[in-house]
């Protein structure tokens, strides 16, 4: 090319190079409160007040510069360590992707409608900006909108850190324990008496840990019973000062103690109620509390309510020795763990009257023994118990490590027998199922008699 051509060529490649330029910071000069989807662009010293609102419940919590120190709520020193994510947040804050929001069914799409938290951030120029904070999206953030009703999509960062202030400045008392690992129960309620729970050292052989009640009984629980009490506190997830209640009157009232595997306890003392809370008083701290009334339905739970109705939950892998005895029938079974010769795994071998038995019929008895269940539980005031008819003794690699379960006739009622754990008489259970099991075991033992004598 010669260099005449090549110079207008270059010239005309710098001119639109300049206008694209020009084009660019026009367009960029433009006003806008999202300019390059910066929401807000400013140091984080101009941030003197925050203001923190959970429409659902009303709580309201107010962080408060003052000279450089913060406060909650006009009163609790807040370290600069627990404000500075909040400050990053709020006065650096910036958005992914603006949202098209036309009527209401858009607001409620994006959680707008209903917001988990509204934030007033008051700024040491007069300014002020309120943010509603949405729903959080997987991955990507959470859906904010400002006063102006844009909405937007912010990071997942700063979603973080802003969507939940409430919980982050609001230390709930209920904190005290891992409602995930709690391992012990007292109730104490004024129309029940007392109630105590406690969890298995080590899990059933499924994986799954198991509980008893220890008082006013001694037998299994249900577990779904012993979880229900458990969330009804969990759910409600804090507490709210009540100045104007006596403690008198709350500490009179019902009581729930709750114990994790870390040895830290949750005390709550339960008094009346009004307009959906109730007032307690929390171990550990001064003063009235209130919570969610729905806390009040533990005390209507009956120890009866969460007996578990099964008659026996045979592990295999646990039970070493175990002995039943119906209406002179009696066996004798022994699980042995044994080296299996391949590769260093062990195995069990099943005895039973000091004969080996197969695994499978082995498993048909536990299987049997397992799907036997009360049928409502024993009232001594009306019939009186006659003459131990059968029993069973388990020895166990866990809790509980030894047990022996009677079954007692009971006067009047011919078809049942009463399941006697540890001295507490409680459920009912028909003769029939019982004889059913003795029935398996007797033909498990004939089936083994038979082998040896065709041997």
């Amino acid at each position: 090319m010669s260099r005449r051509r090549f110079i207008p060529l270059l010239c005309g490649i710098m001119l639109l190079a300049a206008s694209a330029a020009a084009l660019w910071l026009l367009k960029d000069g433009m006003p806008s409160k999202a300019r390059g989807l910066w929401l807000v662009q400013r140091p984080t010293g101009d941030i003197i007040r925050v203001d923190i609102t959970d429409p659902s419940d009303k709580r309201e919590l107010r962080l408060e510069s003052t000279e450089g120190e913060w406060f909650l709520d006009g009163e609790e020193s807040v370290t600069r360590d627990r404000v500075a994510p909040m400050l990053a947040a709020l006065s650096y804050l910036k958005a992914s992707r603006k949202v098209d929001t036309e009527d209401a069914s858009d607001l409620a799409q994006y959680g707008l409608s209903e917001p988990r938290e509204i934030l007033s951030v008051s700024y040491s120029d007069g300014g002020r900006d309120e943010w509603r904070i949405g729903a959080d999206v997987a991955g990507q953030g959470a859906y904010i909108m400002g006063e102006d009703g844009g909405t937007y999509l912010i990071d997942e960062l700063r979603a973080n850190v802003i969507g939940t202030l409430m919980e982050t400045f609001l230390e709930s008392p209920l904190k005290q324990v891992d409602f995930g690992r709690i391992n012990g129960i007292l109730i104490r309620s004024r129309s029940n008496g007392e109630i105590l729970l406690n969890r298995s050292e080590s899990p059933r052989s499924g994986g799954d840990f198991f509980w008893r009640i220890f008082k006013p009984y001694h037998c299994n629980a249900k577990k779904s019973g012993v979880e229900d009490i458990i969330a009804a506190v969990a759910n409600e997830g804090w507490v709210r000062r009540a100045e104007d209640k006596d403690l008198a009157d709350i500490e009179t009232g019902d009581a729930l103690a709750l114990y994790d595997a870390y040895d830290r306890q949750l005390v709550l003392d339960i008094g009346d109620s009004s307009g959906g809370r109730a007032y307690c008083k929390v171990g550990g701290l001064s003063g009235a509390y209130t919570i969610g009334d729905g806390v009040m339905t533990i005390f209507d739970v009956t120890p009866e309510s969460l007996i578990d109705m099964t008659l026996y939950h045979y592990e295999p892998s646990s039970v070493m020795e175990f002995q039943f005895v119906w209406e002179g029938r009696e066996h004798y079974f022994i699980s042995v763990w044994e080296d299996s010769g391949v590769d260093g795994h062990r195995g069990q071998r099943f005895i039973m009257d000091g004969n080996t038995v197969a695994g499978a019929d082995y498993r048909e008895f536990t299987a049997a023994l397992g799907s036997v269940s009360g049928e409502g539980l024993y009232s001594g005031e009306e019939r009186g118990l006659g003459m131990v008819v059968g029993s069973m003794y388990a020895k166990r690699l866990s809790p509980p490590y030894e047990q022996t379960i009677k079954f007692r006739e009971i006067h009047g009622d011919p078809g049942y027998v009463c399941v006697d754990y540890d001295g507490d008489a409680l459920i009912r259970v028909r003769k029939e199922r019982l004889g059913e099991l003795a029935d398996i075991a007797d033909a498990m033992a004939a089936r083994e008699y038979g082998k040896r004598r065709n041997l």
